[in-house]
């Protein structure tokens, strides 16, 4: 629905320019109210943004599971349940503007403590 898929791409949006801001080599792709947060560690790649194409090993590269693990659990700590590992979105018509705000914080605060203990 239409709410939905411009709730999606401001949260997308909003995140790429976070993953920017930090300095965190990587992106937000997907279509619609689906994306996928790809840690681009190691990974000379770029996208449109949208749709993230890359070979088995690149893509291998970018789901580091002790990463990935960690930034689950904080973003959990941060009131976000990613429902996944923490590269995954699913968003739906319910979601406001205030959930996008709430969801890039936790976020930021999330990656950062990635970093402080050497995983990104």
């Amino acid at each position: 629905n239409e709410k939905n898929d411009k709730f999606a791409n401001k949260l997308k949006a909003e995140l790429n320019s976070l993953l920017g801001k930090l300095e965190v080599p990587g992106c937000v792709s997907g279509v619609n109210g689906g994306g996928l947060l790809f840690m681009k560690i190691g990974v000379d790649h770029d996208c449109d943004k949208e749709v993230c194409v890359m070979s088995p090993e690149d893509f291998k590269k970018t789901q580091n599971a002790k990463r990935n693990s960690q930034l689950q659990l904080a973003l959990l700590n941060h009131g976000i349940d990613p429902m996944s590992n923490g590269t995954r979105l699913i968003t739906s018509a319910a979601h406001t503007d205030q959930d996008v705000t709430d969801t890039v914080a936790a976020y930021e605060k999330a990656l950062t403590e990635v970093r402080e203990v050497g995983l990104l």
